[in-house]
C-alpha cells in the first residue's frame, strides 16, 4: 500500500473514484498529513505566462528601434525608390499622426510626437519586463519554500519517531535524566569545592590608621602635607618589607596589609610604631604629629595570589579593620585568643574591650607610653 521514498515510507491516498488527487501525501505515522494539492499545477501555469511576457518585452524594445530608424529613412539619398520604404514611411506616418491626434505634441516650432511615442514604448516595454521578471522570482521562491518546508516537517517526524511512544517509557527516560543531572550536578559541586578549597590560605591582615588626619592637614601648606604622607608611606613600606607583607591597599590615611602569620603582621606594626618617633622629628614637616591605631586579625580566606588586596573581601579583614577602629593612638589591637596562641604574645597585656565579641589584648609603642 506504502510506497518506499529515499526518506521514508509514504501512503498515497485515492478519492472515492479510484483517482489518485496529485500532490497528496500522508506519512504511514499518521503523525503529518501534508497537502499541496494543485500547487504544482499553478507554478506550470505561471512558467508560459512569464515567457509570453518576456517575449512581449522584446517586441516592445525592439519597436522602440525602429521608431526611432524609420525616422532617418527619408533623409538616405533614393530610399523614396524603394517600395517598402514608401510603406514603411506611410505607416509611420498614420502613426505619428495618431499620436497627435491623442496628445498635444507640438511645441514652439519643435515637434515632440516621435519623442513621445517612443518614450511611451519603451516605458510599456519595461512595465512588461518588470512583471515578467516578478513572476519568475515568485515562481521561484514559492518553489523553494514548499521544498524546505517538506524537508523540515520530514526532519521533525523523524525526530519524533525516535522518542519512547508509551508514557512509561517516557517516565522512565525521564527519570534516567533526572537521576543522571543531579548525580552531575553533584559531581560539579564537589570539584568545584576542592577547587575552591585548595584556594584557601591562613593569612593575618594588618589594619592602620593615622589619628585626626583630617584636622592634621587643617592650615598646612600642600606640599608638606604631601611629603609627610608619602615619607609616612615609606616608612611603613619598609617596616612590613622585612616581614615579607604578601600585598597592601593603601587609603590617603591608612592601609589593610596583608602576611603569612600573625607573628609577622604583629611584628610588622610594632617595627612601624618603633619608627614612629624618630620619623616625627627628623622627617614630618606638619606642625602636628602623626600617631597610627593599629588593628590585627587572622583566618582562613579565599586567597589568590593576582587578586589585589582591595578587591579581596572576608571576615577576617573585617575584624581586623574594627580592632583599629577600637584601638588607642599608637597601640595595637588584637584579639586575646589569637595572640596567645602565638610566639609574640610578650609585650601584649589584656583588656576590658571587646571587639566583635572577642576580649582584647594590646601593645603600646614608644609613643604611646609618652602620652
Amino acid at each position: 500500500m506504502g510506497n518506499a521514498t529515499p526518506d521514508g515510507p509514504w501512503e498515497i491516498h485515492a478519492d472515492r473514484a479510484g483517482n489518485r488527487p496529485q500532490d497528496a501525501y500522508t506519512l504511514e505515522s499518521g503523525t503529518i498529513r501534508v497537502e499541496i494539492r494543485g500547487q504544482r499545477t499553478a507554478l506550470a501555469l505561471l512558467k508560459p505566462v512569464v515567457f509570453v511576457l518576456r517575449v512581449l518585452a522584446t517586441v516592445a524594445f525592439v519597436t522602440v528601434g525602429v521608431v526611432l530608424v524609420v525616422a532617418l529613412l527619408p533623409y538616405f539619398e533614393g530610399s523614396g525608390s524603394y517600395p517598402w520604404v514608401s510603406r514603411v514611411v506611410a505607416a509611420d506616418a498614420a502613426v505619428i499622426e495618431r499620436v497627435r491626434s491623442i496628445v498635444p505634441t507640438q511645441i514652439g516650432s519643435l515637434d515632440l510626437a516621435r519623442t513621445f511615442l517612443a518614450l511611451a514604448v519603451l516605458a510599456g516595454a519595461a512595465a512588461i519586463d518588470f512583471g515578467a521578471n516578478s513572476l519568475a522570482s515568485a515562481t521561484s521562491k514559492s518553489g523553494s519554500r514548499r521544498r524546505l518546508g517538506w524537508r523540515q516537517r520530514y526532519a521533525g517526524w523523524r525526530q519524533r519517531k525516535a522518542r519512547p511512544s508509551t508514557p512509561r517509557a517516557v517516565r522512565a527516560q525521564t527519570r534516567a535524566e533526572e537521576k543522571k543531572s543531579r548525580e552531575e550536578l553533584v559531581e560539579l559541586m564537589v570539584k568545584a569545592k576542592r577547587e575552591l578549597d585548595a584556594m584557601t590560605k591562613d593569612v593575618a591582615f594588618l589594619a592602620l590608621d593615622v589619628v585626626e588626619s583630617t584636622n592634621m592637614k587643617l592650615g598646612e601648606d600642600k606640599a608638606f602635607i604631601e611629603h609627610d604622607f608619602r615619607e609616612f608611606k615609606k616608612m611603613v613600606d619598609a617596616a612590613t618589607a622585612g616581614e615579607k607583607a604578601l600585598k597592601s591597599a593603601w587609603t590617603p590615611d591608612g592601609a589593610m596589609i596583608c602576611f603569612d602569620s600573625v607573628e609577622r603582621a604583629v611584628r610588622g606594626a610594632q617595627a612601624m610604631l618603633r619608627q614612629l618617633p624618630a620619623f616625627n622629628a627628623n622627617t614630618r614637616m606638619m606642625q602636628t604629629p602623626f600617631k597610627v591605631r593599629c588593628g590585627v586579625n587572622a583566618g582562613r580566606v579565599q586567597y589568590d595570589e593576582a587578586t589585589p588586596m582591595e578587591e579581596m573581601s572576608d571576615n577576617a579583614i573585617d575584624v581586623a579593620g574594627h580592632m583599629q577602629k577600637y584601638a588607642h593612638p599608637d597601640t595595637i589591637f588584637v584579639a586575646t585568643d589569637l595572640i596567645e596562641k602565638s610566639r609574640v604574645k610578650t609585650g601584649f597585656t589584656r583588656t576590658d574591650t571587646e571587639v566583635d565579641g572577642y576580649a582584647v589584648s594590646v601593645w603600646r609603642g614608644p609613643s604611646a607610653h609618652l602620652s
